[in-house]
């Protein structure tokens, strides 16, 4: 059994006329064409900047995006679709007068990398997402899987496909966004990456964020924030650079890890994103990237890159991962116990 993730990002929706609405049947028809007998679940994983400079006219129109997607994905495939969300800066909607945000901003240490704010002051600084946290606790009939206001900063969910369990990850990172954001900027109170202890290994793991780490004031945040990704994650997706890049990660004496940089998922001719087939059974993974292209009178999706298939990256050092027999070896067990079927 295998899970299909449509990785999609910035998507910057500004209104109804955007042509990116026009389009949620194409991309429904290219996850349609990846969507092999094995899939038996759908996730489209959104990694920040739902809308464009914090307009909030786009956020209807973004929930028209999403609903028509989930419903011709659902239509063409007959599976299951799951939708994940997370902030990026653009989703920030700030007041018409920032500056008393921006100085209540300005006054946050390192230290947040340790503990939350004050309540009084993480009241001020996460009001500007309040639009955004409406809009994606409702989208396409709530089905969304998101950060909420009550629990701003982390959201762990996890997905029993068959006899495996993924995990992801959904991190706001946006939540101290401003208008003049740069790389080294940013703080997250790491103690927040809480996922529930596991009572069961947990086969696969997905973190999602807006920011890649280099984003991250150093040294408070940056390498502690990266350390608690990876120990939690075998993929890291992340959006805002407009990059579609991915790479693996060996650290000596440590882990592997995957990273995927979500392509620029806005209307024009960059349009774009990754597919990633994951087949736990078989232990490997499909990976391709479209792109929009266009001819004199009409635009598709079309794949620029794979189908890569690969052995799929697995980080051992995780947390949750647990320890487990070989297949082989577990089957040899179960033989000589008495069960012909090596259950």
């Amino acid at each position: 059994m295998s899970v299909l993730v449509a990785h999609l990002s910035d998507a910057h929706i500004k209104g109804n006329s955007d042509s990116l609405l026009s389009r949620t049947g194409n991309i429904a028809s290219v996850i349609h064409s990846e969507c092999s007998p094995s899939v038996k679940v759908i996730v489209l994983a959104f990694t920040g900047d739902v809308i464009d400079r914090g307009g909030v006219a786009g956020l209807a129109a973004a929930d028209q995006f999403f609903s028509q997607l989930i419903d011709r994905v659902s239509d063409l495939t007959g599976r299951t679709v799951v939708l994940l969300l997370i902030p990026g800066n653009h989703d920030v909607v700030g007041p018409e007068d920032p500056s008393a945000r921006d100085a209540i901003i300005k006054t946050l240490t390192g230290d947040v990398a340790k503990s939350r704010p004050k309540p009084s002051i993480e009241k001020i600084v996460m009001s500007s997402l309040d639009d955004y946290f409406a809009f994606a606790g409702s989208v396409a009939g709530g089905v969304a899987i998101t950060p909420t206001a009550a629990s701003p900063y982390y959201r762990c969910y996890e997905l029993i496909v068959g006899e495996s369990t993924f995990r992801f990850h959904l991190l706001n990172t946006a939540w101290m966004c401003t208008r003049e954001q740069k790389q080294g900027d940013l703080l997250y109170p790491i103690p927040e990456i809480q996922p529930p202890e596991a009572t069961k290994p947990i086969d696969y793991e997905v973190a999602l964020l807006h920011h890649p780490f280099a984003w991250f004031k150093q040294p408070e945040v940056m390498r502690q924030l990266r350390t608690a990704i990876e120990g939690v994650s075998d993929l890291v997706l992340t959006g805002h650079e407009h990059v579609g890049r991915s790479t693996r990660v060996g650290v000596h004496g440590g882990g592997s890890f995957e990273y995927r940089e979500g392509e620029v998922l806005q209307e024009g001719n960059d349009s774009g994103f990754h597919l990633l087939a994951i087949d736990l059974d078989r232990k490997a993974q499909t990976v391709s990237t479209f792109k929009w292209e266009t001819d004199d009178s009409n635009g598709a999706y079309v794949r620029v890159l794979g189908p890569i298939e690969d052995i799929i990256g697995r980080n051992k050092t995780r947390g949750a991962a647990g320890y487990r027999l070989k297949t082989a070896f577990e089957n040899r067990l179960a033989l000589q116990r008495g069960f012909p079927d090596g259950r």
